[in-house]
């Protein structure tokens, strides 16, 4: 809302993470925030497990199979039956994908649930209505064929990483709540401090950590490094009683 209430009659911003999630502002106001369907998890597990692929780059593996219409047909059934607001889990469309499918080829299967996500994000849209301004975030951004595949539906242009970069959207959200919730301590400025910090000590563990794998569960996250901030924060102030210093040397090695 901060960053898009210029869109004074309406605009939609679409998070393709995992799951996708959606903000529907209205006059300038957040009519509708919820979680829309699947986004990348169901194409992501589908390239791991018969593609030996940890997501499929581009959408390059999809746009070699074909539409199973079965299988989409019973998936969207299933689909109709959520309403808004919501909040979604993985394992729902997991459950709900291993119910319906069926011996298809790999790529029709790939191609199939990347439908899936497109229709999802197509229904939502004209839930709102469809809004002029459509501004797209998250990994599902990188997957070309899926976007395509959602212009095509909407018939119109997306606008893709509008004002702020999709790996930056979790941690920019983080920093902006942490600037609500102390405003009077935090400015602007230590919020964009505190952002590049947790996104710099998150990739730090990540990189030499020998488990964390992209969809490890126990991968660290921007969130993590948010927490873990804040407790060193509220930690070295509850005995020093001092100003902090983010930045210092001394801080970033209690980290």
């Amino acid at each position: 809302h901060y960053l898009y209430e210029e869109y004074s009659d309406s605009g939609l911003v679409i998070n393709i993470g995992g799951i996708a999630n959606a903000t529907f502002l209205n006059q300038g106001c957040i009519e509708l925030a919820t979680d829309i369907g699947p986004g990348n998890c169901l194409i992501d597990w589908v390239a791991s497990n018969f593609f030996n692929c940890p997501f499929d780059a581009n959408g390059s593996l999809a746009a070699q199979g074909s539409l199973n219409i079965p299988l989409i047909e019973n998936l969207q059934k299933s689909l109709e039956k959520l309403t808004y607001p919501r909040a979604d889990d993985k394992s729902l469309y997991y459950k709900l994908l291993d119910r319906h499918m069926t011996t298809i080829n790999n790529y029709d299967l790939l191609r199939t649930v990347t439908e899936l996500t497109a229709i999802a994000i197509e229904n939502f849209v004209h839930e709102c209505h469809k809004p002029d301004t459509i501004i797209v975030h998250g990994g599902g951004t990188n997957n070309e064929f899926l976007m395509l595949l959602i212009e095509e539906k909407l018939g119109q242009e997306l606008w893709v990483d509008h004002k702020v970069p999709s790996q930056y959207v979790e941690s920019a959200a983080f920093a902006f709540l942490a600037f609500l919730v102390r405003g009077k301590k935090f400015t602007f400025e230590k919020g964009n401090q505190l952002t590049v910090i947790a996104f710099a000590l998150t990739n730090f563990i990540n990189y030499f950590s020998e488990t964390a794998t992209e969809f490890d569960p126990l991968r660290e996250t921007t969130k993590n490094a948010f927490e873990l901030i804040a407790n060193e924060v509220e930690s070295t102030f509850s005995e020093t009683t001092l100003k902090i210093d983010i930045e210092s040397k001394i801080f970033i090695d209690a980290l």
